[in-house]
């Protein structure tokens, strides 16, 4: 249970990422990723809210605010974005 994700080590490690796994059944490890997941749905739906677009069109709001959250600045990298 849980390997299913290890086999694409090599993958992400071409592209440089840490892939970390958590231990199963405990939601304290989750919190940062349940809250990232969340801060992505607010900001998609707040595209798609805004522009009134379909939802046929989710995928792109989506990738945008992946896109919108990966530049912006960050305290964590002293008000640098990650690229």
């Amino acid at each position: 249970m849980g390997g299913e994700y290890c086999k694409l080590n090599k993958f992400f490690q071409t592209f440089g990422i840490h892939h970390r796994l958590i231990c199963p059944h405990t939601h304290e490890q989750n919190g940062s990723v349940e809250h990232r997941h969340r801060h992505i749905i607010e900001i998609g739906l707040t595209l798609l809210g805004q522009h009134s677009v379909v939802l046929q069109f989710w995928n792109y709001a989506f990738e945008s605010s992946v896109y919108l959250i990966n530049r912006m600045p960050t305290l964590v990298l002293q008000n640098q974005s990650f690229f």
